[in-house]
């Protein structure tokens, strides 16, 4: 792993003295736990927001919810993929400026928005907008809007090795374009094994991450998360408790209905691919 001398990450003024008073007897962001929403990993491409490629740099991964660059193009970074769940979004079109960025969602794989997702024939619809800024669906070829069912292979995990964010939560996605490279790290993590042949837990894995660049038939390019084995591929075992702890966590969370992901903070328009999931990497 290429180490990172440097990183950015959002900082809070200090704070007034008086609050060290309150905070052992505080109850006021109990409610909040209930819901999760998991900061994404974003590819930062070369038609990114300006704004984006200024502060981050183009080809770099970063967190922008938290402010944080974790890699600049050709370094690479270590994470452990503690938990895998799917998610299944309803995106509207990227020129679509009235809609919200995503109007449904389900981690729900029977529901329609799921089976919509993974048919290739049905995973886009075009659409116009109403006056009050409803969604209209139309058969017309001709409607100026596309709106696009998503399947997202989603890797929950944290910054590891000797990174000024180890420990960092973080979630790398994979759709659309990059779809069938999620479909290899899950191919990967299931075939891990001990040497007593039992499978190894998807917490114990350390891998590198980095960008790669992308080409589809047309010649559009854009770039992708590449992913291989760590150059130490083991967690260390004074991590292990934690990990297990987190994965675990996770599971509980899922399975109530407690987590999200921050895909819109981590979106940006790129090129549409001719691989994959089908359609434009998010």
């Amino acid at each position: 792993m290429v180490k990172r001398k440097d990183t950015e990450v959002v900082k809070v003024a200090p704070e007034p003295e008086f609050l060290t008073n309150y905070v052992e007897d505080d109850h006021s962001l109990e409610t909040l736990e209930r819901i999760k929403v998991l900061n994404r990993l974003a590819v930062i491409q070369s038609n990114s927001k300006r704004e984006k490629k200024e502060a981050y740099g183009e080809g770099s991964l970063a967190i922008p919810a938290a402010g944080s660059i974790v890699a600049t193009k050709g370094e690479a970074f270590d994470f452990v993929p503690v938990f895998f769940f799917e998610e299944f979004c309803l995106w509207s079109d990227q020129d679509d400026t009235q809609s919200r960025m995503i109007i449904e969602r389900s981690m729900d794989p029977t529901s329609e928005l799921a089976q919509r997702s993974m048919d290739f024939d049905r995973m886009r619809e075009n659409y116009t907008l109403s006056e009050s800024g409803e969604q209209l669906v139309s058969d017309s070829a001709e409607a100026p809007f596309t709106r696009r069912y998503v399947h997202h292979l989603n890797f929950f995990g944290v910054v590891y090795g000797d990174h000024p964010l180890k420990g960092t939560p973080v979630v790398v996605s994979f759709n659309r374009s990059d779809y069938k490279t999620g479909e290899r790290l899950v191919q990967m993590l299931k075939m891990r094994r001990l040497s007593n042949g039992k499978r190894a837990p998807m917490w114990s894995a350390v891998l590198s991450l980095s960008v790669g660049d992308r080409e589809d038939k047309k010649g559009h390019e854009w770039y992708g998360i590449d992913f291989a084995n760590a150059e130490n591929p083991w967690v260390e075992a004074q991590d292990a408790d934690m990990l297990k702890a987190m994965s675990e966590e996770m599971l509980e969370d899922w399975k109530n209905d407690r987590i999200g992901v921050g895909h819109e903070e981590a979106s940006d328009k790129t090129v549409e691919a001719e691989v994959g999931d089908g359609g434009e990497e998010f």
